[in-house]
């Protein structure tokens, strides 16, 4: 399962876009992802769904927003990863780096600046990243 914000939100599952079926729903992961491993209390995701006009129910409709989007985060392969887990005062989205377009490319950026200038390092940089800098081609600046 792949995250991916640079460019369109999607999520990538074996290949294949996972469709999230409501505008609320890609909000509430965009509000996730771009907090991804800190949490984000439900207040603030209450006002980023809603603005400061909420609807009475706001609170157990975020719930069944979080939900289904738990349900289009299980893999084909049945497992769930990234997850949306409750953390007081709200929810988290635990994703691994890699299965975040964004943080891959920040850390090709890292490593890049790392070598700097030291050609003889490129050498080994180059093919090892062929990859994953055509991964982040798609998404160009």
């Amino acid at each position: 399962m792949e995250l991916r914000i640079l460019g369109s939100l999607e999520i990538v599952d074996d290949g294949r876009a996972v469709r999230l079926r409501s505008l609320k729903q890609r909000t509430l992961l965009a509000a996730l992802v771009v907090h991804a491993g800190d949490v984000v209390s439900s207040d603030r995701l209450v006002e980023v769904l809603w603005g400061d006009e909420p609807p009475p129910s706001a609170r157990s409709t975020l719930q069944g927003y979080v939900s289904r989007l738990r349900q289009a985060l299980v893999a084909s392969d049945g497992t769930s990863s990234p997850v949306v887990a409750n953390r007081a005062p709200g929810y988290v989205l635990e994703v691994e780096a890699d299965q975040l377009d964004a943080a891959r490319f920040e850390a090709l950026v890292v490593e890049a600046q790392d070598r700097g200038d030291r050609e003889d390092e490129w050498e080994e940089f180059g093919p090892r990243t062929i990859e994953r800098r055509a991964t982040c081609a798609q998404y160009p600046i």
